[in-house]
């Protein structure tokens, strides 16, 4: 029932390796630049404030390398999780529903991985649109 997707590689060559259950779900959530909200939700996108780079603030180079870092330790973690033995096997013991429970709980926290994963990415393409001009 399970099934992992490899993903492109990334710039430094690490592999994304995303583990998806195969189940439908109808609350995936909807993913715009600076916004997240769920499709079914009758919530107002909340939009994400980035850092403005100014001479009184972070440095663009400094605010860059760390939302780097984050991401790829990320798509490292990402990577592990996703490495993760996931089946049902082990979970019939605990009654008919605990695979089920077991399974929505892990697309529950592929979601949460993902939406962090977009959060950071967000910010890398506001910080790419603020590089200083050569």
């Amino acid at each position: 029932m399970n099934t992992f997707v490899s993903g492109e590689s990334d710039a430094k060559g690490l592999s994304v390796i995303l583990p998806y259950i195969a189940f439908d779900r109808a609350d995936v959530a909807i993913r715009r630049p600076g916004h997240f909200y769920n499709q079914h939700s009758t919530m107002t996108p909340t939009p994400i404030p980035f850092p403005t780079v100014h001479l009184g603030g972070t440095s663009h180079k400094k605010l860059t390398q760390d939302y780097e870092d984050a991401y790829y330790a990320l798509k490292t973690f990402t990577k592990a999780f996703g490495h993760i033995e996931f089946n049902g096997r082990d979970y019939y013991q605990q009654g008919p529903d605990a695979w089920t429970a077991a399974a929505d709980a892990r697309i529950e926290m592929n979601e949460k991985i993902r939406d962090i994963l977009k959060y950071v990415e967000d910010h890398l393409e506001s910080l790419a649109e603020q590089a200083p001009k050569k």
